[in-house]
C-alpha cells in the first residue's frame, strides 16, 4: 500500500543541481572563463589549443577558497595521495 506524502506530514521541494550548495562555486568558475572567452564566444570557432591554454591557466591560479594553492597542486596532492 502507498502512502502519500500528506500521510507522513512531510514537506518536499525540488531541487536544481545549482541549489545543491554548487551555486557560487558555478557562478565563479563561469565568471574566470568569461575573462577568456567572452559571452558573445562561438565556441565552433575556438580550437582545442585555445581550451587548454587557457584550462591550464586558471588550474595554474592560486584560489582563496583553496588556501591560496591551486587546483593543479590540490589534484597532485590527491593523486600522490591515491597512489600512496
Amino acid at each position: 500500500m502507498r502512502k502519500s506524502a500528506k500521510h507522513y506530514r512531510r514537506r518536499f521541494t525540488l531541487r536544481t543541481p545549482t541549489a545543491l550548495g554548487s551555486g557560487g562555486l558555478n557562478e565563479n568558475t563561469n565568471g574566470l572563463l568569461r575573462q577568456y572567452f567572452p559571452k558573445s564566444t562561438d565556441f565552433k570557432k575556438v580550437g582545442q589549443i585555445e581550451v587548454k591554454r587557457a584550462l591550464m591557466r586558471l588550474n595554474s591560479r592560486p584560489r582563496k577558497d583553496l588556501n591560496f594553492k591551486t587546483p593543479a597542486l590540490i589534484m597532485g596532492e590527491h593523486r600522490a595521495a591515491l597512489a600512496a
